[in-house]
C-alpha cells in the first residue's frame, strides 16, 4: 500500500449518478483505467427526460448558476460550457400563500400577516444569520430547535420555521443541526444575485459526454450491473459482478453509506463507519403549463402547511420555452417511510396543481397541460447535531477503497457543483496509494 499507484491500475466505481460518471472522468484523466458499475439502465440518476413538442425535458430540474466553479470547469473540459444557455434570475419566496421577495433583511420588513415587532425580529435574524455571519460551522453542534427562536424569536420559530422543520424532517426535527438552517438562509440570500443555466439538451447530453471521456481514454462504463459483494486487502479490491468476482487495483463508492455496508464483506466491513446518517427522499411533481407561473427562478415555501417545499419554474433560466410552455417543477423532502413520500402519483398530481392554482394569480386549472411525478428514495441525509465530528473520511482506513458519497459532501451543500468537486478531490487521492 506504499507504492505509488502505476499508470494503468483499474479502480472500480460504484454508482451510476454524476459523481460517479464524474470521478470515472477525473480518474481516467488520470491516467487510470476506470470501470462504472452502474446499477440501472440509465446514466445519471435515473429520472430520465420526457418530450415536449420534439424537445427533452429533465424529469427532475437541473440547476446550474455561474457560481459553479467546478461544474463550469467540468464542461469546459467536455466542451459543453457552450451549450448552456445564461440567464439573470431571481427568486422569492411563499409565505403562508403570499408570493414575496426574499433575500434581505428589508424584504422581511415588508411581509405581511405578522405584527411590526416580529418583523424587526425576523429582519434583524436574517441581517445577522444570512449577512454577517459568514463561518457559522460552530453551529454543528447546537440543535436548530434551539438556535432559531434564540435568532428569530419563538412567535417566528412557531410560525413560519417550526413548521416547514417538521414537514421536512418529521420525529428528527430537534435532532438537526443549526447548521443546516444557516446554510438555507446564506444560500437564500446568495440566490437572489444569481445567474442561472439551462443545458440545451437536458443532463442526459453531461452524462453521454463524461462516458465519451471516459471510454475514449481506455475506461469501462457497465449499466445494469449487479454489484453483490466488496472486499478488501493488501493487494486490492475484489468485487462480485453478475455473480463472478473480479479484481481492481481500487474502489471508489458514490454509493450512500448504508448501500455500502451491505455489500462490504470481511475486514473492509470492519474498517467502514459503524454509523450512518439517515437519508430523506425527494418527491418531484414537473407540472408543464401553457403560460408563465411566476418570475421567480426559486421559490422557497414558508410557513405553509403545503406538502411542497420549493418551486423552481426553470424556463425563467431561458430566453425560450418548448412551444411557449412553463415548466414548473414542485418539490418536497421527508422521509422515503413517510406517507407522504408514498402518495399515489395521481394524489401528487392533484396537491402540486391545487397548490399552483390557489397561491399564483390567473392560472386556472385548464392551463396545465401535463404533470409528471419521479421520486428518489436516498435524495440527501440529514445532518444532525454533530455531524460534521462523525462524518467518514474520504479513504477508508488501510485500504484503497474511497467514499464518494453525499455523506461526504457535509458541510458543503449538496448538488452538481459539490459533486463534481468531490469526486475530483477524491480521485486526486488514488495517487497516494
Amino acid at each position: 500500500m506504499n507504492e505509488t499507484l502505476n499508470s494503468g491500475t483499474r479502480v472500480a466505481v460504484l454508482g451510476g449518478g454524476l459523481a460517479a460518471l464524474a470521478s470515472a472522468h477525473y480518474a481516467a484523466s488520470g491516467g487510470h483505467v476506470p470501470v462504472l458499475l452502474g446499477p440501472g439502465p440509465r446514466l445519471g440518476d435515473d429520472a430520465g427526460q420526457i418530450e415536449l413538442a420534439g424537445e427533452p425535458v429533465d424529469r427532475v430540474p437541473v440547476r446550474l448558476s455561474s457560481t459553479d466553479t467546478a461544474l463550469c470547469g467540468l464542461l469546459a473540459e467536455l466542451g459543453t460550457l457552450g451549450r448552456i444557455s445564461w440567464h439573470p434570475t431571481r427568486s422569492s419566496a411563499l409565505v403562508h400563500g403570499q408570493p414575496l421577495p426574499v433575500g434581505s433583511a428589508r424584504d422581511v420588513l415588508r411581509q405581511p400577516g405578522i405584527g411590526l415587532a416580529q418583523r424587526v425580529r425576523a429582519a434583524l435574524g436574517v441581517l445577522y444569520s444570512a449577512e454577517l455571519k459568514s463561518y457559522a460551522l460552530e453551529l454543528d453542534d447546537v440543535a436548530a430547535s434551539a438556535w432559531l427562536p434564540r435568532v428569530f424569536g419563538r412567535s417566528i420559530y412557531d410560525l413560519a420555521w417550526r413548521p416547514m422543520l417538521e414537514r421536512r424532517f418529521g420525529d428528527q426535527v430537534d435532532e438537526v443541526s443549526a447548521y443546516w438552517a444557516w446554510r438555507l438562509l446564506h444560500r437564500m440570500r446568495q440566490r437572489t444575485r444569481e445567474i442561472r443555466g439551462q443545458i440545451q439538451g437536458g443532463a442526459p447530453l453531461l452524462f453521454e459526454r463524461l462516458r465519451d471521456s471516459v471510454e475514449s481514454r481506455g475506461g469501462e462504463v457497465r449499466l445494469n450491473t449487479n454489484v453483490t459483494a466488496v472486499e478488501s486487502d493488501p493487494t486490492g479490491v475484489s468485487v462480485e459482478i453478475d455473480g463472478e468476482l473480479q479484481r481492481f487495483d481500487a474502489l471508489i463508492s458514490t454509493l450512500p453509506p448504508e448501500q455500502l455496508r451491505k455489500l462490504a464483506r470481511g475486514s473492509l466491513l470492519a474498517r467502514l463507519p459503524a454509523e450512518s446518517p439517515d437519508y430523506l427522499g425527494r418527491v418531484t411533481a414537473l407540472v408543464v403549463t401553457r403560460r408563465p407561473v411566476t418570475r421567480a427562478y426559486e421559490t422557497t415555501v414558508i410557513g405553509d402547511r403545503e406538502p411542497f417545499q420549493t418551486i423552481f419554474e426553470t424556463t425563467n433560466a431561458r430566453r425560450d420555452a418548448p412551444s411557449g410552455r412553463a415548466l414548473v417543477y414542485l418539490s418536497y423532502v421527508c422521509g422515503a417511510h413517510t406517507d407522504a413520500y408514498k402518495l399515489s402519483d395521481d394524489a401528487i398530481r392533484e396537491r402540486a396543481v391545487g397548490m399552483l392554482v390557489r397561491h399564483f394569480d390567473g392560472l386556472a386549472p385548464e392551463d396545465v397541460e401535463r404533470v409528471e411525478v419521479t421520486r428518489q428514495a436516498d435524495a440527501e441525509p440529514v445532518h444532525t447535531v454533530g455531524a460534521l465530528s462523525r462524518r467518514p473520511a474520504t479513504r477508508v482506513e488501510d485500504t484503497p477503497v474511497f467514499l464518494c458519497s453525499s455523506a461526504q459532501l457535509y458541510p458543503r451543500a449538496g448538488g452538481w457543483d459539490a459533486e463534481v468537486s468531490l469526486a475530483r478531490e477524491t480521485c486526486g487521492m488514488l495517487e497516494l496509494l
